[in-house]
């Protein structure tokens, strides 16, 4: 699809014309001939960075500051240079190959062990562990690097900034058009001492007008979320696929391999319907014990009430699922994998264009898997192992692999040391288990989790300066405030600063969010609560209507 189109296409569906989202129902390869490489126009390719210049990032080896906060869990990154380096260098490859303007990006390992890779806005590409443990050779990680490449390359975010774009210009235009309703059938009437007041002269019609205006503003705000934004992510993976392929075959890479990369992720995906299928037969064969239960205790009337219970239970799941599925922003691995090889075939096997040059044994898996950076990679697979085993309340299989998973190059990791603390803690060795966090806390690569858990633990063995630090710190490394206000609002509380627990408790509720707010609140301590003030609330009811 050339840019024009792509254009065209946004314009359409920012117009609300639904006839047009035909037009991404069809595969990428189906709408021209010819390579999808040869029909990236220079002008709509390349994803500009946003918020600065790569070249500072890049030597200093952190991703962007915004890129952190998805790496704001438990898990953290991988230092492993030799690993790092060994993703450039592919990825360096099939940059090369391609013919516009390249964008600058970074590679970095992430210990979570699930089969995943994804870029960001920022030109940060991240590769999960348990990937990195089933990808067996240099083919098939080209075509992991090349897909994320492609989104970065095509400038994906950019388009997709439309829907979020687009969502706020709902909610702003449904605000514009109830003020305006109310207005439109208001009037100024005479009260008491000569003053005038602005009265809704027609309440029921007013109300009945804003109940249909909210209606059509959910639908509308519904379809673009789980319709036509989806559609056009599923449309922007096939381009990425595509580009990916074109890419690999350039840079020398055999193409075929990424059909073997999918049907590993067909055999995740299906692994996790089994897991599912058997979890929902396990819940579903407790209903008739429930049934049972119902009419020996209610005779008939408890059996067709539990059973309408169960049949809603049942229709909401239903409902959850069709959902779900509508959102998913990916395609099926099964469904991408026909439509490679149909592009395959009609591009590169029929046409003998394929031009492969034949190389030594692929070693690329003993590579990563060798050295250091294959220490580092087992070392975090044995803290896995590790929490695993205290689920199991193996307590002496988790010390020794905790153990483990701390040596050598991982010594300052996140997640291991993370796994140890958890250990430590189980144990009741709290003074080990705060000490594990600290150590990682000096490590370059620090995780929110860890900076969290910290500051938590530094309350109960009261040490609220400690907590504030750690706060501060959380705050400048991932220019993210909410997490740790909980946390600021406690330890101000402790040192009885009554001024500044006030000051974070009202950045708190300057989130208007629900959950966080009631956190910060439920951290003040008791003798510290104030009564509720009526007139504060009555003026906070009056900024929240204007």
């Amino acid at each position: 699809m050339r840019g024009a189109a792509r254009i065209g296409l946004l314009a359409c569906l920012a117009a609300g014309q639904l006839a047009c989202t035909t037009h991404i129902l069809k595969t990428p390869h189906e709408q021209f001939e010819g390579k999808f490489i040869d029909q990236v126009e220079p002008e709509a390719a390349h994803q500009k960075l946003v918020g600065g210049a790569r070249s500072k990032r890049a030597l200093d080896g952190q991703p962007h500051a915004e890129s952190t906060l998805d790496m704001f869990g438990g898990w953290g990154l991988m230092q492993a240079r030799g690993l790092e380096k060994e993703l450039r260098r592919i990825a360096g490859k099939l940059l090369v190959v391609y013919p516009h303007e390249k964008p600058d990006v970074a590679i970095f390992a992430t210990s979570k062990r699930e089969f995943n890779a994804y870029a960001t806005p920022y030109n940060d590409i991240f590769v999960s562990l348990g990937l990195l443990e089933r990808v067996e050779t240099e083919d098939e990680m080209a075509f992991i690097l090349g897909h994320e490449l492609a989104h970065l390359a095509l400038g994906h975010f950019q388009r997709g900034d439309f829907f979020a774009l687009e969502g706020k210009a709902m909610t702003m235009a449904a605000g514009a058009s109830t003020v305006a309703m109310v207005f439109a059938n208001s009037d100024l009437k005479e009260v008491s001492g000569g003053k005038r007041e602005l009265r809704v002269t027609n309440t029921a019609e007013v109300k009945t007008n804003v109940a249909y205006a909210a209606l059509a503003y959910l639908a509308v705000q519904e379809l673009s979320m789980s319709v036509l934004s989806p559609m056009w992510q599923r449309h922007q993976e096939d381009e990425a696929d595509l580009l990916a392929i074109d890419l690999m075959a350039r840079a020398g890479y055999e193409p075929r391999q990424a059909m073997e990369t999918l049907e590993q992720l067909e055999a995740i995906e299906a692994d996790k319907q089994e897991r599912k299928a058997a979890a929902l037969k396990e819940v579903r064969s407790t209903y008739d014990d429930l049934l049972l239960a119902a009419g020996l205790k209610e005779g008939m009337d408890g059996v067709v009430k539990m059973g309408t219970k169960l049949a809603l239970v049942e229709g909401a799941r239903t409902l959850k699922d069709v959902r779900d599925y509508a959102r998913n922003p990916h395609r099926l691995a099964v469904q991408r994998r026909e439509d490679l090889k149909s592009y395959f075939i009609r591009e590169y096997r029929r046409r003998g264009s394929l031009d492969v040059s034949a190389g030594p044994a692929d070693t690329f898996h003993t590579r990563i898997w060798s050295g250091t950076s294959g220490r580092v990679l087992t070392n975090h697979i044995a803290a896995h192992e590790a929490l695993t085993a205290l689920g199991e309340d193996r307590i002496a299989d988790a010390e020794e692999l905790g153990r483990r998973s701390i040596s050598g190059p991982t010594y300052h990791a996140p997640f291991p040391r993370f796994a140890m603390y958890q250990i430590r803690k189980s144990q009741g060795r709290l003074g080990s288990a705060i000490k594990n966090l600290e150590i990682a806390r000096k490590g370059p690569n620090v995780s929110g989790a860890v900076l969290l858990a910290l500051g938590e633990e530094y309350l109960v063995v009261r040490r609220p300066k400690d907590a504030l630090r750690v706060v501060r710190e959380g705050v400048s490394r991932f220019g993210k405030e909410d997490p740790f206000l909980p946390i600021a609002v406690a330890a101000h509380g402790m040192l009885r600063d009554e001024e500044a627990m006030e000051a974070a408790l009202a950045r708190c509720e300057e989130t208007e969010n629900g959950d966080l707010i009631e956190r910060c609140r439920s951290r003040i301590p008791e003798e510290m609560k104030k009564e509720p003030d009526p007139v504060e609330i009555f003026k906070k009811l009056l900024q929240a209507g204007g």
